[in-house]
């Protein structure tokens, strides 16, 4: 197990956050009404950095037009941490963490909190507009 899956699991355990390891090595946890995907990829064919992923569904079964779109990018420039992306009909929010040898307990709360709350106030906000269903249709 790397060194950061292992600090990962560490403060999971520690924050009383139960995760759920997946054959391809990455973690689901449930956070308020939000699931996270944790995974670690490599950066780079030379360097081989290895970075922890957390993403969320932020929204599914929308409505994807222009306006969707540029509102996601403009979000996009005024947010302090992480980014919205769009899959077929899905909303995603995704923060990368660098350095993820590095990582302490204080930033990993942080990015898991600021995931979550995106997840969370702008699931609502795009199934209100574009249609869907947020992230709580997850926990039925």
């Amino acid at each position: 197990m790397s060194k950061s899956k292992e600090k990962i699991k560490d403060f999971a355990d520690k924050l009383g956050i139960k995760l759920s390891e997946e054959n391809d090595g990455s973690f689901i946890l449930i956070e308020r009404s939000t699931i996270v995907l944790v995974t670690f990829p490599i950066l780079g064919d030379k360097i081989k950095e290895e970075v922890v992923s957390l993403s969320s569904l932020v929204a599914r079964g929308c409505r994807v037009d222009s306006a969707l779109m540029s509102e996601l990018l403009k979000l996009n420039v005024h947010m302090n941490v992480g980014a919205f992306g769009i899959e077929k009909d899905m909303v995603h929010f995704k923060y990368n963490i660098l350095n993820a040898q590095n990582i302490d307990e204080d930033n990993f709360i942080l990015v898991l909190s600021m995931v979550v709350l995106a997840a969370e106030e702008y699931g609502k906000k795009i199934v209100s507009t574009h249609g869907g269903e947020n992230n709580a249709f997850l926990m039925n």
